[in-house]
C-alpha cells in the first residue's frame, strides 16, 4: 500500500469521523432548540384552550343572570305573542312595541356588560327560532336562526345552556346560550324563548397577549363565513381564503397582508419558523373547533389560531452554535491531522528501515535459494494450479534440452510427457502432476520424459503438492535421470539369466519360463 493512499486513506477517515461528531453535536443544538419550541407550542395551545373554556364559563354565568329577570322574561314571552297574532316573522307595531320595550329594560344591562365585562353581543330569540331583537345590531331582526345556528336548534329542543363558537348572521364569537323560562300562575315554567351572550375577542386576545407575551389571530373560512353572515357584518380584513375575525399586534395586519398567516384544517398544532423583516417568530397554528365541529369531530372546523412570538434572540443563539460546532470542529479536525501526518511521517520512516533490512533478507534468501535450485543434481520445476510451469532449475533444463523462456508458463505434459516411448498418446489425466494438482496427494513414480531433440530418458520422479490457506496452489517436481541404473539392472538381469560361454539361456531362465506358464495353466485352466 502506497503512503499517498494511507495518507489520503487516513484523512478520508479522519474527516468522516469528525464530520459525524460535527453533525452529532449540530444536531443536539437543533434537538434542544426543537424541544424547546414543542413545549412553548403546548403551552400556549393548551392556555388558549383553557381561556376558551373561561369564558364559556363566563358567558354561561352572564347568561343565566340575565335570562331570570322578571321583566325580560315577560317583554319576551309578550313580544313573541305579539309576533304570533300579528304574522310574519316580525310581526306589526305591537311586535314593534315589545320590542323597544324590551330594548329600554335591557338598554342599562346592555352598557353595563359591554362596558365591565367585554360582552359584545346580546340576542333575544323567539321560541319558533326567529330573532326578536339584537342590542349589539337593533336594526337586525326576524330572520329565521335554525338553519345557519346548531347551538340555538339544540336549545330550543332540550332548554339546556349550549355554549362555544359560532358563527351568526351579525356576529362570530364565543357565545353562550339559555332557555328563558317564564315562570306561570300554575307554577310550571313557560320556554318563551332563548337569550344568548357572545364575548369581545380582541379582548379575549389581547388578555392572552399581555399575559403570555405572544401575537394572536382568529382567521375564518371564507366560504363559511360568505354563507351565513350577513354582508355588512363581516370583518373587514380578508383574502382568498380567509376573513381575519380577531388579531393582536400591528404586525398582524401586514403578516395577514402578505400570506404569511394561513388557514390549516389540522387540530393538532403545527409550528413553523416564520422570518418576518429582520426578526424570527416561532408560529403555530391549529385549527379551533366551533360549537358544532366540538360535537361532531367529522365536521370541518371553521377557523385557525395562529399564535406567533419573537424568537430572535434563540434563532442567533442557534445560529451562533451552530458556527462554533462548525468551527471548532474543523480546528480540531485540522489539529488531529496534523497529528495524524506527524505519526505517519516517522512510522513511514521507521517502516523503510525494517523495509530495507527485510529487503535485503529476502534477497539473500532468495540468491540462497536460486544457488540451491541451480546446483541441485536432480530436475526441479513448480507448476500452478492450472498445471503451467512457473520455475525450472539448470539441471532440468540440461535434461530436457530446452531454455528457461521455452518451457516458463507451458504444462509439462504438453512438452514432456504428451507420448510414451513407444508411439502411443499419453492422457493428460495419467501424468502425476496432474493427478496430485487434482487430489492434493503427493505422489513418487517412475516415468517417460522426452527430450527436445526427440529421444526419451526414464526417470524417477517425486511429486509434492503446494497448499496456500487450505487450498492446492500448484505443485514441485523433482526428477533425475536414472538411465544408467537402468542399464545395470538389465546388464544384471542378462548375466542371472544366461550362460557366459555359451550366451543360451541357463537353467535359472528355463525355471522361471516353466513357472510362468505354469502360471498361466492355472489362470486358464
Amino acid at each position: 500500500m502506497r503512503y499517498r493512499f494511507v495518507i489520503i486513506l487516513s484523512s478520508i477517515a479522519l474527516a468522516a469521523v469528525f464530520t459525524s461528531v460535527g453533525c452529532y453535536l449540530y444536531q443536539q443544538v437543533d434537538e434542544r432548540f426543537s424541544i424547546a419550541l414543542a413545549g412553548d407550542t403546548a403551552r400556549f395551545h393548551d392556555a388558549y384552550i383553557a381561556q376558551d373554556e373561561v369564558l364559556v364559563r363566563r358567558v354561561r354565568a352572564l347568561a343565566y343572570s340575565i335570562a331570570t329577570n322578571d321583566d325580560i322574561q315577560r317583554l319576551l314571552d309578550e313580544g313573541g305573542e305579539a309576533v304570533r297574532i300579528e304574522g310574519h316573522s316580525t310581526g306589526g307595531a305591537e311586535a314593534a312595541r315589545a320590542r323597544d320595550k324590551l330594548q329600554e329594560a335591557v338598554k342599562p344591562l346592555w352598557d353595563n356588560l359591554n362596558t365591565y365585562f367585554e360582552v359584545q353581543q346580546l340576542h333575544f330569540i323567539l321560541p319558533n327560532g326567529v330573532s326578536f331583537l339584537r342590542m349589539h345590531a337593533p336594526s337586525y331582526f326576524g330572520d329565521p336562526m335554525p338553519a345557519v345556528r346548531p347551538m340555538l336548534v339544540d336549545l330550543s329542543r332540550e332548554h339546556d345552556f349550549r355554549g362555544g363558537f359560532e358563527i351568526g348572521r351579525a356576529f362570530a364569537s364565543v357565545r353562550g346560550a339559555v332557555a328563558v323560562m317564564r315562570q306561570m300562575r300554575n307554577d310550571r315554567p313557560r320556554f318563551v324563548g332563548a337569550m344568548e351572550i357572545g364575548l369581545d375577542m380582541d379582548s379575549h386576545l389581547d388578555k392572552l397577549d399581555k399575559q403570555l407575551g405572544i401575537g394572536i389571530a382568529l382567521l375564518l373560512d371564507r366560504a363559511r363565513v360568505n354563507a351565513i353572515m350577513w354582508h355588512s357584518r363581516r370583518p373587514a380584513l380578508m383574502n382568498e381564503r380567509s376573513f381575519m375575525l380577531a388579531a393582536t399586534r400591528p404586525e398582524a395586519n401586514d403578516l395577514f397582508k402578505a400570506g404569511r398567516l394561513v388557514m390549516t384544517e389540522e387540530r393538532v398544532p403545527q409550528d413553523s419558523l416564520l422570518a418576518w423583516q429582520g426578526h424570527y417568530f416561532h408560529l403555530i397554528a391549529f385549527a379551533f373547533e366551533d360549537y358544532k365541529s366540538h360535537l361532531e369531530p367529522w365536521n370541518t372546523p371553521p377557523g385557525t389560531v395562529l399564535i406567533w412570538h419573537d424568537i430572535t434572540k434563540q434563532f442567533n443563539q442557534v445560529v451562533a452554535a451552530h458556527k462554533k460546532i462548525i468551527f471548532g470542529t474543523l480546528a480540531a479536525y485540522l489539529a488531529t491531522q496534523l497529528c495524524v501526518f506527524g505519526l505517519l511521517h516517522i512510522a513511514r520512516r521507521a517502516w523503510m528501515r525494517h523495509l530495507k533490512q527485510h529487503t535485503a533478507d529476502v534477497e539473500k534468501l532468495s540468491q540462497r535459494n536460486a544457488l540451491l535450485l541451480n546446483t541441485a543434481a536432480d530436475g526441479i520445476c513448480g507448476v500452478d494450479q492450472d498445471g503451467l510451469i512457473t520455475f525450472i532449475n539448470r539441471s532440468a533444463l540440461t535434461m530436457y534440452g530446452y531454455q528457461s523462456v521455452e518451457v516458463i508458463g507451458k504444462s509439462p505434459h504438453d512438452l514432456f510427457q504428451h507420448h510414451r516411448p513407444d508411439g502411443r498418446p499419453n492422457l493428460r489425466e495419467n501424468c502425476s502432476f496432474y493427478q496430485t494438482l487434482t487430489d492434493g496427494e503427493p505422489r513418487e513414480c517412475e516415468e517417460w520424459l522426452l527430450r527436445r531433440d526427440g529421444s526419451y530418458f526414464p526417470a524417477k520422479m517425486t511429486v509434492n503438492p503446494i497448499f496456500e490457506h487450505k487450498q492446492i496452489n500448484g505443485a514441485v517436481i523433482s526428477f533425475h535421470d536414472i538411465t544408467d541404473q537402468r542399464n545395470r539392472q538389465e546388464a544384471l538381469l542378462q548375466l542371472a539369466t544366461t550362460d557366459s560361454l555359451t550366451s543360451a539361456s541357463n537353467r535359472r531362465h528355463f525355471m522361471d519360463q516353466l513357472d510362468a506358464e505354469l502360471s498361466r495353466q492355472r489362470r486358464h485352466g
